[in-house]
């Protein structure tokens, strides 16, 4: 295909070396995740609203909480939305700097909920946002949302940074999927002798 062929020269994986242009185009990938996937969940009436929706409230503080439904009141929240994304996981790019790519996803998982905590969780009760989800299955959804957005982000980050983004032996580390932290742990060295001494306690 011609496209691909025009497109098979740029190389950015491994490549970013500025921590804030590798954490907003990181964080844009991961709105984009957590925007299909919200769509798809309020398509099937898994959700009440959208993130655009959700955000679109801000500029509607004084209004009608249905206006945020308006397509112009919408966009607004949507473009807010994503910002927001791209300048978040500039911290989350800061963080897996200092602290290595390894179990890059099981830190993802961490960042993902503990945003749903403080943005969705206090944001919607106690923050700016004029609208007030009330089912549970739309807290649900936004928590399986934003577990995306910190894993998608997370791996983002490991894929596209430069080895120089990371120091001493942090550059060689690879991203651990959970299959091989699981395989980690039978390799654990066993005390043989400890356990000769526990059969001796069984059955």
């Amino acid at each position: 295909m011609k496209f691909l062929d025009n497109v098979k020269g740029i190389q950015i994986r491994g490549q970013i070396k500025d921590i804030y242009l590798l954490g907003a185009i990181s964080g844009f990938i991961g709105v984009i995740a957590m925007d299909v996937l919200g769509l798809l969940l309020f398509a099937t009436r898994k959700m009440e609203l959208t993130y655009g929706h959700l955000t679109a409230g801000i500029f509607v503080r004084h209004l009608r909480p249905i206006r945020t439904k308006f397509r112009e009141n919408f966009w607004l929240g949507e473009i807010f939305h994503i910002f927001n994304g791209m300048g978040l996981d500039v911290g989350i790019a800061t963080f897996f700097k200092n602290t290595g790519k390894r179990f890059c996803l099981i830190k993802g998982l961490m960042l993902g909920g503990l945003i749903w905590q403080v943005l969705y969780g206090i944001g919607t009760s106690l923050g700016p946002l004029r609208v007030k989800p009330n089912l549970a299955k739309t807290h649900y959804s936004s928590l399986l949302i934003n577990l995306l957005f910190g894993v998608v982000t997370s791996q983002a980050v490991v894929t596209l940074a430069h080895p120089s983004v990371f120091s001493g032996k942090q550059r060689q580390e690879k991203c651990s999927t959970f299959k091989e932290l699981r395989s980690s742990y039978k390799d654990i060295p066993i005390n043989e002798k400890a356990v000769d001494n526990l059969e001796q306690y069984t059955i």
